[in-house]
């Protein structure tokens, strides 16, 4: 147990950040899930992009994970965000989800996101105190993969 341990904090810290990751998730209640991550490159001082798939609804979240994410002075329900990309700015609004660390955005928001991504140029999210500029390469490929899931047999097995 002991020689096991330097062996996983090497391997966690060795981890990759900043790059798609897509992972297949069991869910009961719903069928499947399905989930698109792109983690931060700064766990300080960036945003985690996470699109999870379940059924037929899509959910985009944003996370932050050293403090809490500010309230905007226009709506303190909400947490103003910018994005930035082709030499653009766009200021959108996006509610809280689970406290102060996590946004969900709205499923207008989640389309301005997602039609910015498939355009395959890097876009800039900035939160007050956090920023992550995301990086598109392989987006279209595993979020088509997050649309689709794999086949599933209309019955369980029991195990």
């Amino acid at each position: 147990m002991i020689r096991t341990l330097p062996l996983l904090l090497l391997f966690t810290a060795c981890q990759s950040h900043g790059s798609w990751q897509y992972q297949n998730i069991p869910a009961k209640e719903i069928g499947h899930c399905t989930r698109l991550l792109y983690p931060s490159k700064d766990p300080a001082g960036g945003i985690d992009l996470e699109f999870i798939q379940g059924g037929e609804n899509l959910a985009t979240y944003l996370q932050v994970h050293f403090g809490p994410i500010q309230d905007s002075e226009e709506d303190p329900q909400k947490a103003k965000l910018l994005i930035l990309s082709s030499g653009k700015k766009t200021t959108i609004f996006v509610d809280f989800h689970e406290g102060n660390q996590r946004l969900r955005l709205s499923s207008s928001q989640q389309t301005l996101l997602l039609s910015l991504l498939e355009k395959g140029e890097p876009i800039t999210l900035r939160l007050d105190g956090y920023e992550e500029m995301i990086d598109p390469t392989s987006f279209e490929k595993l979020y088509k993969k997050l649309e689709s899931p794999p086949y599933r047999l209309p019955f369980h097995l029991p195990i």
